[in-house]
């Protein structure tokens, strides 16, 4: 089984194909249930991380800015500007280079498209058109729209939780912080040495790390610093209930406008729009990369960088969430504990 999956976009068109791994099969632990007291909805989710670890492969992934199809001297700054027919021409031509890339004579069993709100027009025209153009060739094959709700399952599964990705970003800006106040001490403290030779590496050598991060204070225990430039995530750490950081003063809008409307709705779980759109995003991160590290299967490091971005992320998980329905075991029959019979 083989899924061409798309994360509609202009800018960040999120495609991959993820296939059903070769002779791979649910071992018996996840065709009953391991407890008594274990639920439909456990059995499932414990289910799907076994599929997650070892039941599927990525074949190809692409991350497609598809103004960059026209071939203009100067990047464009705001694609959804661009003329409706150079939008077309733009998404036709990207589709026509993956489809002669990946499938010049075979189809996929599937095409998922993510669904896009009713608000969203830009997003509702990429969408369309993707079908619309792989109906021409690829006939036989099953199309599917997919809720974007139902790769957040497959976060839940590997224990990425809602508020994860906003609490992940926090995390992140105070590390970068940390950071930033790590190189000012050095510097000032190597100012402060008369006649100190060697650079900033030089210095670091001499005075120890230890001592630079002591000055900037002690690091979240969410984030693990392996270099001086960027900080690397543990995903096992990641805590549900961190702190998120209250969002910054929203500028002064026009009562009746929709930006002044959008920033008072909250949403069911007490977010505006935007933070549950980031904080999506993010939980996509956070769960392939968890995936990835249990993964047992084998792809390129252009293929893992790929999806680790927020879009690439959004179309595997979709597939995988595809193939997982397609392939998942059905929920075990309990067997009634019959009375025993009475004495006489």
């Amino acid at each position: 089984m083989q899924v061409l999956s798309f994360d509609c976009g202009l800018r960040n068109l999120g495609v991959a194909v993820v296939s059903l791994a070769p002779g791979f099969a649910f071992p018996p632990t996840c065709c009953a249930f391991v407890s008594d007291d274990e639920t439909p909805d456990q059995f499932k989710e414990r289910a799907l991380r076994e599929f997650l670890r070892c039941g599927w492969t990525v074949e190809h992934a692409k991350l497609e800015d598809v103004s960059e199809v026209l071939g203009r001297p100067e990047r464009v700054k705001n694609v959804k500007l661009l003329d409706p027919m150079n939008k077309a021409i733009a998404i036709h031509d990207v589709l026509q280079n993956l489809e002669d890339a990946w499938f010049p004579d075979t189809a996929p069993h599937v095409v998922a498209v993510e669904l896009q709100h009713n608000g969203n027009s830009e997003m509702r025209a990429v969408q369309q058109s993707i079908p619309v153009f792989f109906l021409r060739s690829m006939r036989d094959a099953e199309f599917l729209s997919v809720h974007g709700g139902r790769k957040l399952k497959v976060c839940d599964a590997m224990g990425v939780r809602r508020g994860d990705g906003l609490a992940w970003k926090v995390a992140k800006k105070a590390v970068r912080a940390q950071l930033a106040a790590e190189r000012a001490a050095c510097k000032a403290a190597k100012k402060n040495r008369a006649g100190a030779p060697g650079s900033l590496k030089t210095f670091f050598a001499t005075m120890g790390r230890e001592s630079a991060l002591a000055a900037a204070g002690p690091a979240p225990e969410v984030l693990v610093v392996l270099s001086d430039s960027e900080p690397e995530l543990d995903v096992g750490s990641v805590d549900a209930a961190a702190p998120v950081s209250p969002p910054p003063k929203p500028r002064p809008q026009h009562p009746g406008s929709k930006w002044a409307r959008r920033a008072k709705t909250l949403t069911s779980h007490g977010l505006t729009k935007d933070e549950q759109y980031e904080d999506n995003k993010l939980r996509a991160v956070l769960a392939t990369t968890a995936i990835l590290a249990a993964w047992t299967g084998a792809a390129s490091e252009a293929i893992r960088a790929i999806v680790l971005d927020p879009n690439a992320a959004d179309a595997l998980l979709q597939g995988l969430w595809v193939i997982w329905t397609k392939v998942s075991p059905r929920v075990p029959t309990r067997t009634r504990k019959r009375k025993a019979a009475a004495v006489v």
